[in-house]
């Protein structure tokens, strides 16, 4: 059944006026997502932490060949607040899988690597984690991994705008400026 009102405006987003491509994508979009949460969960759970935590592990593994990261740029990175990432952080520290030191370039700073034991926690679990994600991304050729790798960071970003306008749009003053 047609809708009687479109959920996008994008040019690029509509076909002959219509948005059902568009909803069509966005619905198998979202239930790839929560697919990917699931496993991801499971994962998590394989080494006792939450996804978010897990999330954070991931990539402050990508920095293990360096002195670390801080949590400011780990904030970036995950598009999330520094002040959230502290509290898990602090958390991940007292499990024994994060340790923290001062940077040796700027002592004001303090660099965050995984410790021995959540290396050794993550090398085991790395097989299932290939086999899962080797599933989850049968379909992709090579080509459309390229693209998707293009894609995904500004979709992140273009994520992060919209969640501060929703959040402003929720408010009683942006409740009443849309109705207007």
């Amino acid at each position: 059944m047609p809708s009687d009102h479109l959920t996008v405006t994008r040019s690029a987003l509509l076909r002959g006026g219509s948005d059902a491509n568009f909803r069509e994508f966005l619905h198998a979009f979202m239930v790839f997502a929560r697919r990917v949460d699931a496993v991801r969960a499971t994962l998590a759970e394989q080494i006792g932490v939450t996804p978010p935590q897990d999330e954070m592990l991931s990539h402050i593994r990508q920095w293990q060949g360096t002195p670390g990261v801080t949590v400011r740029r780990l904030a970036e990175e995950l598009h999330c607040t520094g002040a959230f990432v502290t509290t898990e952080i602090g958390k991940l520290r007292n499990a024994g899988l994060v340790v923290k030191r001062k940077d040796p370039a700027d002592a004001r700073r303090i660099l965050l690597r995984l410790s021995a034991r959540c290396e050794r926690a993550l090398q085991v679990i790395a097989p299932v984690q290939s086999q899962l994600n080797d599933l989850l991304f049968a379909s992709i050729t090579p080509e459309a991994f390229s693209l998707l790798r293009e894609l995904m960071p500004r979709l992140a970003g273009d994520g992060d705008r919209a969640v501060a306008m929703a959040a402003v749009i929720s408010t009683p003053a942006g409740r009443r400026a849309g109705a207007a």
